[in-house]
């Protein structure tokens, strides 16, 4: 199967106004989108769409409406004027005990050849507003789809402890075992957060699967429960704190700007 289970960590790190880091266990998962059903069949302790000990729900991908992931992301390319691809897969966590935890997810897009040709970055912020940064490698200039960094203007609020102006720089790696996505974010050209996203993969089997609910039952709740915990140690420290700003432009945005092997996984 071309989908994997992956044991990772998010690490932050403020350097504005001053130095602050946080480390958390997070797991996730990298899933085709054609073998969900696959998926599904393998184990009963995962469900489409249905309660079970982990759960994957389309509600929670996308503009979380009625509409299937697999609808939902041809919708969006095709309204971007981005033609089909051959395969589509999507990193992101899965519902664990009723709940899941998805700042970020990424869509991989990839030609016949296995070749990614377009990303998806769907952030969502802490009001539960989403934005879409799309990333067309195929229409960037240059026929290499080996473009690995890409730069978006910041378009949504995330947190109150991020300014909303500014870029992101995103540095995208994989291998056949190991993944990361590092984040940063620039204001005026000044490095203001970074964060990285990295874990190893593990092919997914009747057995592994097991493993991994049990070793996820509660990733998504730690995660929330750490962050606030944190956020407390921000607020007290006397971060500078910026008020909730609803997204009034487009939940769409798409990017040509890129750079090539940019990849040291440096904060």
């Amino acid at each position: 199967m071309n989908s994997q289970l992956i044991y990772g960590e998010i690490i932050h790190q403020r350097h504005i106004p001053k130095p602050y880091r946080l480390k958390q266990k997070y797991n996730s998962m990298m899933l085709d989108l054609d073998e969900l059903s696959q998926l599904t069949a393998l184990s009963k302790l995962f469900k489409r769409n249905r309660w079970s000990l982990m759960s994957f729900y389309d509600a929670d991908y996308g503009f979380s409406g009625t509409q299937s992931v697999e609808q939902f992301i041809h919708d969006l390319l095709d309204q971007c004027s981005i033609s089909k691809p051959s395969r589509i897969r999507l990193l992101c966590g899965v519902r664990s005990l009723f709940f899941v935890f998805n700042p970020l997810c990424v869509w991989l897009c990839e030609n016949e050849k296995g070749e990614t040709e377009t990303l998806v970055y769907e952030v969502k912020n802490t009001k539960g507003e989403k934005h879409h940064y799309i990333v067309d490698l195929k229409n960037n200039g240059n026929e290499s789809t080996t473009k690995n960094v890409h730069r978006v203007d910041k378009m949504m609020y995330v947190s109150p402890f991020s300014v909303t102006d500014g870029q992101y720089e995103f540095s995208i790696k994989e291998s056949d075992g190991y993944f990361s996505l590092l984040i940063k974010h620039f204001v005026d050209g000044e490095k203001h957060f970074s964060a990285l996203w990295r874990g190893s993969k593990t092919e997914v089997s009747k057995v592994n699967l097991r493993a991994y609910s049990i070793r996820s039952l509660m990733s998504a709740y730690k995660v929330v429960l750490g962050i606030h915990w944190h956020a407390l140690r921000l607020f007290i420290a006397s971060f500078p704190w910026y008020p909730f700003k609803a997204q009034s432009n487009s939940p769409v945005s798409m990017t040509s700007m890129h750079k090539d092997n940019c990849l040291e996984e440096k904060l």
